[in-house]
């Protein structure tokens, strides 16, 4: 029979190496380095190189793979996102990457399911260094042959390699299959080594800044104590088993890398501490649970998810995943049939619901609508806005901007001609007062039904506006006692978040920095107010920092000094 006798070379980027499995390799004296040898090439991947999800490779197009929506108990919404995690393990450095690979190594050569051939060493930086006193050579006749390649993280019992949880991070494993050794001249033979493992962290993300110093932790455990524990494959066999039990739990602690800032940003907390796991593991019996910090001012101690996305997350070998939990707060919505829920029973969360508002008062019924009136473009207040004071449109007309401030009769103005000081005129019917008339007749884009049939649209007052911002902004209603005061809430992009979850359009602008579609936001008030020498219709500026609180309006889509935008309420 013929034969080849493998031996070892030493060079940065090649492992040669020798050494007998079996006694019975023996010797050929005649047969001599030079035409006799073989080499062995590891190349290294990193986590989620050549990653599988499902197994298949299409899923690498999209980013976020897997998704889930988890009620948190606390009145906090998690959007559960599992992708792949393309964080380098090190840096694009040959040296570094070679670096992963250090350590102790084992090759086994296999023919029809028995060993023939074993060899160890050391490598360092890409060197191979046989073990002292091992042989530089061993003997393999002609044929078909699978190699196998591990390193000390896999326990070696004959054909079975067992790699526990402990060791999941740094146990690594190369299979070259298939190679037919025929040839007396040089020959060799790759590995692409693998980590036996997968790993997985979490980022959190919220439309509110982190709190510190009191930073947010949690930590990730089994939710049914059935996840693998060890893997072992079978090198003749060429097949994987597992045993299952109770995993260690491991921890997080979140700091926050990135602030809410401006226009619709989310602030996240992020930690580069990996858990990691064996093949086969299910996310559905993975738990993420909350020890400490505050969000949206909830408590999220005691509060978790298991991680249970649609479709199912199974861990593949050296397969990378980041789980992004974005933390919602739980806005009540008013539907189409009049009834009010949180967006898990609307058609936006996974329900049968249709949401027309946003709710921000429930014992004053209250409602705003989930998009501006006017086909979203600006208006007057009404075709006269510098009237004359002999030209007071409301019986509730004030010089006192206090006062105004603190009026909640936008429905009256609106729909009651006994508000209109002739006594005649129903604004939300007169197409003069274009601002009344615009959220008078806005469509909410689908047909209403039980208690909310009949009810009207209208434009709010000024102390109507106060419970927008202390709803959408998780503040106190503000006290008003001037002009132009800036009252400042949580964050312009929770608001926005409020309405664009459920298919809405951003309440709050933005900044020239972040390129919102719209910097400035001035909505019409119902109430009108003289400064002694002209009566104005009071206006709100609502910007991603808060609200101005002002009358007539001074910026505007087109340039123009007395436009504004109309949001109209409902009380339902």
């Amino acid at each position: 029979m013929k034969t080849t006798i493998l031996y070892t070379t030493l060079s940065a980027i090649m492992l040669l190496l020798a050494t007998a499995c079996t006694n019975e390799h023996n010797e050929d004296s005649d047969l001599t380095p030079e035409n006799k040898q073989v080499q062995f090439k590891l190349n290294f991947t990193d986590y989620g190189e050549d990653q599988e999800f499902e197994g298949t490779r299409a899923s690498f197009s999209k980013n976020e793979v897997k998704k889930q929506m988890v009620d948190l108990g606390n009145g906090i919404l998690a959007e559960v996102t599992v992708q792949r995690d393309t964080t380098k393990t090190t840096e694009t450095a040959s040296a570094a990457t070679r670096a992963m690979g250090n350590g102790h190594y084992t090759i086994l050569a296999y023919q029809g399911g028995t060993c023939k051939g074993e060899i160890k060493g050391q490598v360092y930086y890409g060197t191979f260094t046989p073990d002292p006193g091992t042989k530089d050579r061993f003997r393999l006749p002609h044929g078909i042959y699978t190699f196998v390649c591990f390193n000390d993280k896999v326990t070696r019992s004959g054909n079975q390699l067992t790699i526990t949880r402990a060791n999941a991070e740094k146990a690594m494993i190369g299979i070259t299959k298939n190679y037919n050794i025929n040839t007396d001249t040089p020959m060799e033979v790759s590995f692409t080594m693998k980590h036996v493992g997968a790993r997985m962290r979490v980022k959190l993300e919220a439309y509110v800044d982190f709190p510190t110093p009191n930073k947010t932790k949690a930590v990730i455990s089994d939710a049914a104590g059935n996840v693998p524990v060890s893997a072992t494959y079978d090198a003749a066999t060429d097949s994987y088993t597992y045993t299952n039990g109770t995993m260690t739990t491991g921890s997080y602690t979140y700091t926050l890398q990135g602030g809410v800032g401006t226009y619709n940003r989310t602030a996240y907390a992020d930690t580069q501490d990996y858990q990691y796991f064996l093949p086969t593991t299910d996310g559905a019996k993975l738990k993420l649970a909350f020890t400490d910090g505050t969000i949206y001012g909830r408590n999220m101690a005691g509060a978790s998810l298991v991680l249970n996305p649609s479709p199912a997350l199974n861990m593949v070998q050296s397969g990378s995943y980041l789980v992004k939990v974005k933390l919602l707060y739980h806005f009540l919505y008013l539907f189409s049939d009049g009834t009010t829920g949180l967006v898990t029973e609307s058609t936006y969360g996974g329900g049968t619901k249709i949401p027309v508002g946003v709710v921000l008062s429930q014992s004053k019924r209250i409602a705003i609508a989930l998009k501006n009136a006017n086909n979203d473009d600006d208006c007057e207040w009404c075709y006269s806005t510098y009237w004359s004071l002999a030209e007071q449109k409301n019986v509730s007309r004030t010089n006192n901007f206090a006062a105004l401030c603190n009026l909640e009769n936008g429905y009256e103005e609106t729909w009651n001609a006994s508000a209109s000081t002739d006594g005649v005129t129903v604004k939300g019917n007169t197409p003069d007062f274009q601002a009344f008339y615009a959220a008078g007749h806005y469509d909410p884009g689908t047909p209403v039904s039980g208690s909310l049939v009949g009810k009207k649209w209208y434009l709010p007052a000024m102390g109507e506006w106060k419970y927008a911002f202390a709803t959408l902004g998780l503040v106190s209603k503000p006290t008003i006692t001037s002009t132009y005061q800036v009252t400042n809430w949580t964050s312009g992009s929770l608001a926005n978040f409020a309405f664009r979850q459920v298919g809405g359009t951003d309440l709050a602008g933005g900044m020239v920095s972040d390129n919102a579609p719209n910097l400035s936001m001035w909505y019409w008030s119902s109430s009108e107010y003289s400064n002694g020498y002209y009566d104005q219709g009071g206006i709100i500026n609502i910007r991603v920092g808060g609200f101005i609180w002002y009358y007539n309006n001074y910026a505007g889509k087109r340039g123009s000094s007395n436009r504004g935008w109309v949001r109209p309420f409902i009380r339902y």
